[in-house]
């Protein structure tokens, strides 16, 4: 390719576009109310599972279910995204982290919370910060994550808000988005 149809090239692509017209979200809370719905149904979409309870040992029993057949699962919780969830959770595997290992990640499955769920896309949105890595949710066989309601919003734009609204501006954010095909 010679020198001019590089630069061509470049100043087609640096040209001014037509501007985009606005989009309309996916989900308006006030035509799906139900957002915990919602986002289970794109959860599921994207090959991901899911359940609403209030009940740790509702979130232990999926624990359990996602290691059926491991003898001795390594697991990590990071955080305390329920409370009495610790707890429950050393009860069924004694041997229960609570600090990641970066050097040995070969964990079995992971327990986080998430400080996001996006219903449009089933989409769990992690904030990093002290004692919130981003390895936890993504280095883990299994990732089984705990989100309050209160957390579930109707599109990214909303999480985006929130996000700079709480003064977060220089924490990374990690967006998860069923999983991992690596």
């Amino acid at each position: 390719m010679s020198r001019e149809a590089v630069l061509d090239a470049v100043r087609k692509a640096l040209a001014p576009r037509p501007e985009a017209p606005a989009l309309t979200p996916f989900l308006e809370p006030s035509v799906c109310p139900d957002l915990a719905k919602a986002f289970l149904e794109a959860l599921r979409g994207v090959g991901g599972t899911g359940a609403v309870s209030s009940d740790p040992g509702r979130v232990v029993a999926a624990a359990l279910e996602m290691l059926a057949g491991k003898p001795a699962p390594r697991v990590l919780l990071e955080g305390e995204p329920v409370p009495g969830l610790g707890a429950a959770l050393r009860g069924a595997f004694p041997g229960l982290e609570t600090t990641l290992d970066p050097t040995d990640c070969a964990y079995d499955l992971a327990g986080t919370g998430a400080d996001w769920a996006v219903a449009e896309t089933g989409t769990l949105v992690q904030v990093s910060g002290p004692g919130r890595g981003r390895l936890a949710s993504l280095v883990p066989a299994a990732h089984l994550a705990v989100v309050p309601a209160s957390a579930l919003r109707a599109g990214l734009g909303e999480v985006l808000a929130a996000f700079e609204a709480g003064g977060l501006a220089g924490a990374a954010l990690t967006c998860i988005t069923g999983p991992s095909r690596t």
